[in-house]
């Protein structure tokens, strides 16, 4: 499965306070991976390492340990994949800080696809959600593997959509490869495991921390062809991620949102500068040239008559019931039981404050 090359890298990555900076400068010096495996410490001096961290990596060269942790992986079903790999994305070959390996679960061959990213706030309105989920769905089903952070909100709707059109999805985690974060998303990263692929650069036990998000948003960008903004508040992590497709000459996209809205100010402020609008999943192959066949939309049929009609009138975004009844004119009682029919059947979610819309499923 892996190349002595591969094992090099590995080596080099692994290596305590030798950053990405760090490992493009002994790169630069010595002009190969392998170069650098079997440079000395007066090289690494001469690169910029400071002397006693030339000694560490002197006295770190065992190959045979690499190996043996690389069979540890694989025994978790953990797999890795270097700059030596002909799987490695070429996105990724050119980024800033560099990526050196990746650590992965589940099926490596996605990253050779047509990749999407769709993110967006955590705390999304159920307008958010509905949108990420619809987006998700549709473009996978149109053939684009769709790849986000597996944060809660958007992130996790995204996923969920692709999922549900049996298409592709990658994560790419901010936190070991080996750790669920958000731990409630663990039903979603076992489904991501099984039929799609899970990434990180982190080695397997980091916890999740604040600056690696930042850093994991950087391969979300470096991934996909271009970025579909669902939600972001003014200043959110899925900007930062637009930022930097935007830099590697990327087409972004973003979802019109509600003017009142905190998570739409993000969002907006792209569309006036630039960001393609999205109105439905088209115009994201459309933009970008791609032929895709168009698909049927998939209609929810009910035998009762009252019961589509109530379905077909409720939306992703939370409305009153009360409104909803007079609006539709159906008698009060037999609303109420179409209601709670499409309730138990987990169709439409009921909400305290006596509004309704569809569920999240």
């Amino acid at each position: 499965m892996y190349t002595q090359e591969d094992y090099y890298w590995i080596w080099l990555c692994e290596q305590p306070g030798i950053g990405p900076a760090k490992r493009d400068a002994l790169l630069k010096a010595c002009g190969s991976v392998v170069s650098v495996y079997e440079a000395g410490i007066e090289q690494y001096v001469a690169a910029g390492v400071k002397e006693e961290q030339a000694r560490q990596l002197e006295r770190s060269k065992d190959l045979e340990g690499v190996r043996k942790r690389c069979q540890e992986w694989a025994n978790q079903g953990i797999f890795v994949i270097t700059r030596a790999h002909t799987l490695f994305p070429e996105g990724l070959r050119n980024i800033y800080p560099s990526v050196g390996r990746l650590f992965g679960r589940g099926d490596q061959e996605l990253l050779s696809t047509s990749c999407l990213s769709i993110v967006g706030s955590r705390k999304c309105s159920s307008y958010g959600a509905g949108a990420a989920r619809y987006l998700g769905k549709h473009l996978a089903k149109a053939g684009y593997t769709i790849v986000s952070g597996m944060a809660s909100g958007i992130d996790a709707c995204a996923h969920q959509g692709a999922l549900d059109a049996r298409g592709k999805t990658i994560a790419i985690l901010g936190c070991g490869i080996d750790i669920c974060y958000p731990k409630g998303n663990l039903r979603l990263y076992e489904k991501i495991a099984h039929w799609g692929l899970i990434l990180s650069e982190y080695p397997p036990g980091t916890p999740p921390k604040a600056g690696l998000f930042p850093m994991r948003n950087r391969i979300i960008a470096a991934l996909s062809r271009a970025i579909v903004i669902v939600e972001a508040a003014e200043r959110s992590g899925a900007l930062i991620t637009a930022d930097q497709a935007l830099d590697a000459g990327k087409e972004v996209f973003a979802v019109p949102g509600q003017i009142f809205s905190a998570n739409s100010k993000g969002t907006h402020r792209l569309l006036r500068q630039g960001a393609m609008l999205i109105s439905d999943w088209q115009d994201v192959p459309l933009e970008l040239g791609d032929l895709v066949q168009e698909e049927q939309e998939e209609k929810k049929t009910f035998q009762d008559a009252d019961v589509q009609a109530i379905w077909e009138q409720i939306s992703w975004e939370a409305q009153s019931i009360q409104q909803l009844s007079q609006k539709l004119g159906i008698e009060a009682d037999k609303f109420m039981q179409c209601i709670t029919m499409l309730e138990m059947t987990g169709y439409v979610e009921r909400r305290p404050d006596g509004s309704i819309l569809r569920k999240k499923q």
